[in-house]
């Protein structure tokens, strides 16, 4: 009966799409030494909570500034 209030970067938005290929590219160049993170957007996240057994009440894409944004789920386990 717990509660999860998730808030994240989006991969819905231009600027966090082109950060994250950017990132994809530094890393295969070898320029980025850090674990390469995954940004998912919205559908992606509600499927992978969903999967886990949650019941997602809203899922929203909230836009920030300069193409940025995130995303803010409420599920129920």
């Amino acid at each position: 009966g717990g509660r999860l209030i998730l808030v994240d970067w989006c991969n819905d938005f231009l600027t966090n799409k082109l950060v994250q290929g950017a990132l994809l590219v530094a890393h295969h160049t070898y320029i980025h030494r850090y674990a390469l993170s995954r940004v998912y957007g919205v559908k992606e996240m509600t499927k992978l909570l969903t999967t886990a057994g949650f019941r997602v009440e809203s899922a929203e894409r909230v836009p920030l500034y300069f193409g940025w944004g995130i995303m803010v789920l409420r599920a129920r386990a």
